[in-house]
């Protein structure tokens, strides 16, 4: 079993829990409401409360997953990709030194603007977590590949390690300890990738460099 179908069997499994999951979490959340509104104690009201609070919180995950696990999504229209780029991109620009390729002969996709949007922001914030430079060096590419769109973005990062780098993709795995983030992120950019009829591939050389190439199927 390669990769990308133990993900499709991992997202799955998720979203089969994550269903469950909804109505457990849905009934305590119900039911702590009705109790926080019935009740006149006012330490009882503070615990329902904040069993609402958790229940929320909860609620936050769900949604994030639903990013890697979900298969379709609605509102997709026809976009520029290179325009998408250079938007995200300027909201970088200080932070890091930003190199564009775009291709101008590059034709439209047919996607969800937010989503599209999600991924290119998440290759940066991920380059931002894992990069030891003060302003790391970053190479975006678009361009045609048979009849596949191209969307490759590289760093001069720290690199990943041969033996984890078909974990990535993994909701939640994280190589930082004491992350304040929730593990996610690569996983979102698989999940978009899925749902435009994309695939995601990776390349590293530990130490020099970073490639991640989004492949769209024209």
């Amino acid at each position: 079993m390669n990769r990308d179908e133990t993900l499709e069997l991992f997202s799955d499994i998720i979203s089969r829990i994550i269903h469950d999951y909804n109505n457990i979490m849905g009934a305590i959340e119900g039911y702590a409401t009705l109790i926080a509104s019935e009740i006149e104690k006012r330490e009882a009201i503070d615990d329902a409360q904040e069993i609402i609070k958790v229940a929320s919180k909860s609620s936050d995950i769900r949604s994030k997953l639903a990013l890697f696990y979900r298969k379709n999504v609605s509102g997709k229209i026809s976009i520029n990709l290179n325009e998408i780029i250079e938007k995200i991109s300027f909201d970088y620009k200080s932070k890091m030194n930003i190199n564009l390729e775009l291709s101008k002969d590059i034709p439209k996709i047919n996607a969800k603007v937010d989503e599209i949007e999600l991924m290119a922001r998440e290759f940066f914030e991920n380059t931002k977590i894992h990069s030891n430079l003060e302003k790391p060096d970053v190479n975006i590419k678009t361009y045609l590949r048979g009849q596949d769109l191209c969307f490759e973005f590289s760093d001069n990062g720290k690199g990943i390690k041969t033996e984890i780098i078909d974990k990535i993709f993994f909701p939640f795995f994280t190589t930082i300890e004491n992350n304040t983030r929730d593990g996610l992120g690569l996983s979102w950019i698989w999940g978009v990738a899925r749902r435009h009829n994309a695939e995601v591939l990776a390349e590293s050389v530990l130490g020099k460099y970073s490639k991640f190439t989004v492949r769209f199927k024209l």
